[in-house]
């Protein structure tokens, strides 16, 4: 069968050699695989022989070989994500995240991130795009391919699918985790294709399905006191970028001569995708149990009914996610870009906080932020001229750029942590009883070690993505009525913490809020506190281990190195 293939090759060139190199290129990203998943012998034959008489005989098909190109058009995108995302992470499948992440992320972010990754697109158009042009030109001129390459095309297909099958069956039989829906490339992206369609459909019916939750909540705190609490979300905030968390680089010059300022320098997220982890930070919800997340409330909600005037001011555009539900939520919802029609810095949330503040009508109020933080491109989350760490200009990323990536992140936290201590120096002001909560929803890789991994919500996390910035202060009138809370904090600042199970907790704590969604042992600012399980939630939403969640040799002995497990 493979010389007939190459006799037509030799004699119809332009249909027979089209269907090889469409096949060829199809076939890259399972190749890759291979090597990038540490597959077995017998999962690597089954990954690449079964693809292959899949596509053979979808080839054999079309009696037109263009018609075929263009009919297999989504599998060449599948394959060229796969590829870019190789690039991106050095291994893994595209994971459900991923596509929910194409959902949940506005075009100037993916605009943003595309403008930096010339090598991954070069690579892909390269791949993909010829084949595509070569397709509509044999269409163009009505080239088909000859019925003796369709059937040879067809037989060949027929016997590496029939193997495959055969080597599928042996692997079930050896590993009862085995599937080719969850190991051979394109099948198990397909299934995860269908997995985030039917999770998009349940975010969708949120406000059906969490209608009837309450949090029977009411504040014990004095009925007359004047009280602010804010809780603000970061992203993409690593804590090893923090001069509070031992980084030798002054980031945080203002914040650590700040009194009141609690850091804790363990604390650790439990997703690294921005879509999972706010909605946790901003609930009761955690891994253990964040499929409830859709019949489900937000702090905002428990503050409500303790009879808050709630605000949610966001720097980030709506995208119809549990986040933004969430945040619909409060009395006043503000998103920047609405309000001031273009991309804002975090900073700029100030006025608007500003302008809540001075409404002396409200005695008690909640407000959430939600920051753009670190997000990537790093040297546009903060004004011109700002940052201590030149240069912070980078025209690609690669290894030879990373010393400008890094100062260009660094000047982003420094930025953080101007804004921040702007936001505490102007809720001290106001004289009233008042708390800031601060964490970020996940860290970030930046080219760290020989992996050259870079950006966050891949597959499998690293201790980059995973170890993050949080921390709390409390103003002087809150510190002389509720001393010991402070005491209690700063008691914690070393020990470890799940930023996304705790900063929730902590607030209720902190805003004297008694609901039965309340777990005390979860509150950093509580006497009960205890070390919670280290849990990730991993791509199928189950909540493991974090052990057990991808982490690399070189991942551990960081954490264990920084006592963070």
């Amino acid at each position: 069968m493979v010389r007939r293939i190459i006799d037509s090759i030799l004699r119809h060139p332009a249909c027979t050699l089209l269907a090889v190199w469409f096949v060829f290129v199809l076939m890259v990203p399972n190749v890759m695989l291979c090597f990038t998943e540490a597959m077995g012998l017998s999962d690597a034959f089954v990954n690449i022989v079964l693809p292959l008489g899949f596509y053979m005989i979808l080839i054999s098909m079309f009696r037109r070989t263009g018609w075929a190109v263009w009919a297999m058009l989504p599998f060449s995108v599948l394959a060229a994500f796969q590829v870019v995302l190789i690039f991106l992470y050095g291994g893994s499948i595209i994971a459900v995240d991923m596509f929910l992440n194409v959902v949940t992320t506005n075009m100037s972010e993916a605009c943003e991130l595309l403008r930096n990754l010339g090598t991954a697109i070069v690579t892909v158009v390269v791949l993909y795009l010829p084949p595509l042009v070569w397709a509509a030109v044999t269409l163009v001129r009505r080239k088909t391919l000859q019925a003796g390459a369709r059937r040879c095309f067809g037989r060949f297909g027929i016997v590496c699918f029939v193997i495959g099958v055969i080597g599928s069956a042996v692997n079930s039989a050896v590993d009862r985790n085995y599937s080719v829906v969850q190991n051979v490339f394109p099948a198990n992206v397909i299934n995860n294709i269908r997995i985030a369609v039917r999770r998009t459909v349940s975010v969708s019916k949120y406000s059906e399905t969490s209608s009837a939750f309450r949090f029977g909540s009411r504040s014990v705190h004095d009925a007359d006191a004047s009280e602010v609490y804010i809780m603000v979300i970061g992203e993409t905030s690593r804590a090893c970028e923090w001069q509070m968390g031992g980084y030798e680089r002054a980031t945080n010059p203002r914040l650590s001569d700040r009194d009141n300022v609690t850091f804790f320098s363990r604390a650790l997220s439990e997703s690294n995708t921005t879509h999972k982890s706010v909605p946790m930070l901003m609930s009761h919800v955690t891994a253990c149990n964040y499929d409830s997340v859709g019949y489900s409330k937000s702090v905002i909600t428990a503050f409500r009914e303790a009879g808050f005037k709630t605000t949610f001011i966001s720097n980030q555009a709506p995208n119809h996610s549990y986040t933004e539900f969430f945040g619909r939520e409060a009395d006043r919802c503000f998103y920047m870009d609405d309000t001031l029609g273009r991309h804002c810095y975090d900073g700029e949330m100030l006025p608007v906080v500003g302008r809540c503040l001075a409404d002396t009508c409200d005695r008690k109020q909640l407000i959430v932020l939600h920051s753009y933080g670190s997000h990537f491109k790093y040297s546009e989350r903060y004004p011109s001229g700002f940052g201590s760490f030149k240069p912070d200009e980078c025209d690609e990323v690669c290894r030879e750029q990373r010393q400008s990536l890094i100062n260009a992140y660094d000047n982003t936290i420094e930025y953080t942590d101007c804004w921040l201590d702007s936001l505490m120096s102007m809720v001290e002001k106001t004289g009233r009883l008042a708390a800031v909560v601060y964490a970020a929803d996940h860290g970030e890789d930046i080219l760290d070690d020989g992996r050259e991994r870079f950006l966050h919500a891949s597959p499998t996390p690293t201790y980059y993505q995973l170890h993050v910035a949080m921390l709390t202060w409390v103003s002087s009138s809150y510190n002389e009525t509720y001393p010991e809370k402070l005491s209690v904090m700063s008691s914690h600042r070393d020990v470890p913490v799940s930023s996304t199970s705790s900063l929730y907790n902590t607030l209720i704590d902190l805003g004297g809020i008694e609901t039965r969604y309340y777990v005390d042992s979860l509150s950093v600012a509580s006497l009960r506190y205890g070390r919670p399980r280290t849990l990730y939630l991993n791509d199928m939403n189950v909540g493991v281990d974090i052990m057990d969640c991808g982490l690399r040799k070189e991942d551990v002995e960081i954490m264990h190195g920084l006592s963070v497990l």
